[in-house]
């Protein structure tokens, strides 16, 4: 056999076998036979599997803490919203429960017993910080079964006029402007108060930093000088109580 009868014989012999590997169906055509080919060029391979769950792990790392941080802000909002509700129907019903005439918030005092009826607690009255930086303990806590916890200024001080809410009880982190707050009850508690004593408005429960506050109280407004918030995310301050519930949000 020369050497083109044998080049031609083994050509025919490899197409032969080629074809003979295929399925029967994939004779049929050449177009269902190439068409078989592009299918199994889809598939991914080890290398672009890696890159793709590489490249899902960076987006998560940089978006998951956001999406977790903004939950939390939100959670502290809602709390801080239920608090000041819940407050605000304690002390009206205080006079009532404690048997002065309506409206006489001298004469039902708000001590921690009295405040204490209001609410279905979840553990008996506790001493504990109204101010974080305080080292010795000066006030009074009371734990509500929805986990909320309302500070009272107790004993050690002149007057209870001041409430200090944490809406998430004993956990952290404890801080004003996060999920620490602070109300103003002067108007209504201290006797010795005069500033707008007379004025029916400022007699309620007065988120520190509001505008009613500033009316009301001592503490300016938490935006009065927009250069420099007195509540801000590099300024956490009882003035954020004011802030949340004006904007309904943690925009800080």
């Amino acid at each position: 056999m020369d050497f083109n009868s044998y080049i031609v014989s083994e050509t025919k012999t490899a197409h032969s076998l080629s074809l003979a590997s295929l399925p029967i169906d994939s004779l049929r055509s050449d177009d269902k036979y190439f068409e078989i080919k592009k299918l199994r060029r889809k598939a991914f391979t080890l290398a672009e599997t890696l890159i793709t769950l590489s490249v899902i792990g960076i987006v998560a790392a940089l978006t998951v803490p956001t999406l977790v941080t903004n939950a939390q802000k939100a959670a502290y909002v809602a709390g801080l919203k239920k608090a000041y509700s819940q407050l605000n129907n304690a002390v009206r019903m205080l006079p009532i429960t404690v048997g002065c005439s309506g409206g006489d918030y001298e004469c039902a005092q708000l001590t921690t017993q009295n405040l204490s009826a209001e609410f279905k607690l979840a553990k008996p009255a506790y001493q504990c910080n109204l101010f974080p930086w305080e080292s010795s303990e000066r006030a009074a806590c009371i734990q509500t079964t929805d986990g909320i916890t309302y500070i009272l200024a107790s004993e050690a001080y002149p007057v209870n006029s001041t409430v200090g809410v944490d809406v998430n009880g004993d956990k952290g982190p404890n801080q004003f402007g996060r999920d620490r707050f602070l109300f103003d009850l002067r108007p209504l508690y201290d006797p010795n108060y005069t500033n707008h004593k007379n004025d029916n408005s400022c007699k309620t429960v007065i988120p520190t930093g509001s505008k009613l506050s500033e009316q009301c109280t001592a503490v300016s407004y938490w935006n009065k000088d927009p250069k420099n918030p007195a509540c801000s995310k590099s300024r956490l301050s009882w003035e954020c109580t004011g802030r949340v519930l004006e904007e309904g949000a943690m925009n800080y």
